[in-house]
């Protein structure tokens, strides 16, 4: 966990920088950096929390204004693609190419987030992409591998990719390592579809075809030639096609809908998370570094900072980013296109106020009293008549539930229900240090039974010693009524019927969570 002297950080405008062994996860930025950071410290919400958590360093930058350090951020994010700001902003996360290198023979793969092996991450790839077929191109003109083995670990025979022109077969040493590694660096320029590179291909592909055309290398000069028709395809397919691209976002309340659509069937509607740090014209701004349009339609109310941003950029970095932004077309046009994605952004955000979890939890945390539910725990009780008693312990965290960190516990009160609760929940807390899964408490922990046995779970938790905010509801059979123990009391609460579903929908799991384990655990003990 870091620690920070906070006396030493200026209260001015910059961007801040949490790494973590030496790797960037995430980046942010603040109009006072002093008092930002502060707030990192006395924050509740889940991603603040494992920031802190997780990093061990931190750096900052001080700028000359808040709007410089909002393209600064965006520069940085888009150069470095940090884990938090990639996780944490899109709810559905969108798809990179991510760089994995278990062995020193690099791959590619498509990923959502970071992971161990992953040295580099291109991306996000916002228009739809065939993986697949690009992987199969790359393979073709570079001779990248497409398996995932560890050459350290094992190394494979040649397989049909090496016989058929899609591998350059590193794994029995068809290729040197410097040479592969070689190639594999042309090959992320060409994903990154670096210009100056890619003109440099097809020019050496010309140059070969020629000097092979004139001593009668016929079939080699072919090999060249269709290289070069693969990469022109390619380019054509992704740029001409992508002409033109039109954005919408819609804020409403907590929830903020992206709209990309490039026509005629190319659209993607993305939600937005954790969007409160940023102006939506930031958030255009960074989808627009991430496609690859000549024109972009925008809707009007956000036209003119945008162009402000995308000039600012042109004037504080000389880069590949710059130009290729500086060419693009920016308008604002309301055509029939633009009116259906606007539509569509639209019906996602009724859609999501309907059916969205994270919605659900907001409304249910205010119920309950707490600023923000991230984490649930259930607790269910399994026994066959009053034998073989087991308890369950369910959790459902960052909107699904985490089946790794399901607990069952062997309990010893025969037909003693209340007894056993207080048993499993004194344990579950008593235990928290020494189990990793259990390190971070649950705001809510929701108990099978009536008011009895919601009162034998609050005895429990006071007992354990643990200082925490969580709160208790209970789900009585079998009229279902649903009980809150607040400051002391017991009283009954009703709930729309979206939050009943998704309290019963807990329950249900907890409760074939329970019985699938004693009925598992009652098996062996026969055996």
């Amino acid at each position: 966990m870091i620690k920070l002297d906070l006396s030493s950080i200026p209260s001015l405008p910059g961007v801040y920088i949490f790494k973590k062994q030496k790797v960037i996860i995430y980046i942010g930025k603040a109009k006072e950096l002093k008092s930002r950071l502060r707030s990192y410290f006395y924050c509740s919400d889940q991603k603040s929390r494992e920031i802190i958590e997780k990093a061990d360093d931190l750096e900052y930058i001080i700028t000359n204004s808040d709007l410089e350090a909002q393209i600064l951020e965006s520069k940085l994010i888009y150069q470095y693609k940090p884990i938090y700001n990639i996780q944490y902003k899109y709810r559905n996360p969108l798809k990179y190419i991510g760089v994995i290198d278990k062995d020193g023979y690099p791959f590619f793969s498509v990923v959502s987030e970071w992971n161990v092996n992953t040295t580099e991450m291109f991306g996000p790839f916002i228009h739809n992409l065939n993986f697949k077929q690009l992987f199969n191109i790359i393979s073709t003109l570079f001779g990248v591998r497409q398996c995932d083995y560890n050459f350290n670990n094992k190394r494979p025979d040649l397989c049909m990719y090496y016989y058929i022109g899609l591998c350059s077969g590193p794994c029995q040493g068809k290729i040197s390592k410097d040479e592969y590694n070689k190639n594999f660096h042309q090959a992320t320029d060409f994903i990154k579809l670096k210009q100056s590179f890619i003109q440099d291909l097809i020019d050496e592909y010309q140059q070969k075809i020629r000097i092979f055309s004139e001593t009668h290398e016929f079939e080699k000069a072919i090999i060249y030639r269709n290289k070069m028709y693969t990469v022109k395809s390619y380019l054509s397919k992704i740029l001409d096609s992508k002409i033109e691209s039109y954005l919408y976002i819609v804020f409403d309340n907590n929830l903020c809908v992206l709209g990309v659509f490039s026509p005629p069937t190319d659209m993607k509607i993305l939600e937005i998370q954790n969007f409160e740090d940023l102006t939506p014209a930031q958030i255009l701004f960074n989808t627009i570094l991430n496609i690859h349009s000549q024109r972009i339609f925008v809707q009007q109310e956000y036209y003119s900072e945008l162009i402000h941003l995308i000039d600012e950029y042109v004037k504080l970095y000389h880069d590949e980013t710059s130009d290729r932004i500086k060419k693009i077309q920016i308008q604002h046009k309301m055509d029939d296109n633009f009116n259906y994605l606007m539509s569509n952004c639209l019906q996602k955000v009724e859609y999501l106020k309907q059916n969205d979890i994270h919605i659900i939890l907001k409304n249910l945390s205010v119920i309950i009293g707490v600023d923000i539910v991230y984490r649930i725990e259930v607790v269910d009780i399994s026994h066959f008549y009053g034998e073989n008693v087991y308890g369950a312990l369910v959790v459902f965290e960052k909107g699904n539930f985490s089946k790794s960190k399901y607990r069952i516990f062997k309990l010893y009160n025969n037909f003693d229900d209340l007894s056993n609760i207080y048993d499993l929940v004194i344990r579950r807390f008593r235990n928290f240090s020494n189990d990793k899964s259990l390190e971070i408490l649950p705001q809510l922990m929701i108990i099978d039974g009536g008011i009895n046995q919601l009162l034998s779970a609050v005895r429990a938790f006071k007992d354990s010693g643990v200082f925490s905010n969580t709160k208790f509801i209970s789900i009585s059979k079998p009229d279902d009524k649903i009980y809150l123990y607040d400051c002391d009391n017991v009283k009954q609460i009703s709930l729309n019927q979206n939050i009943w579903n998704f309290i019963r929908r807990l329950r249900d799991e907890a409760h074939r969570f329970a019985n699938s384990r004693r009925k598992k655990f009652s098996k062996n003990m026969l055996k």
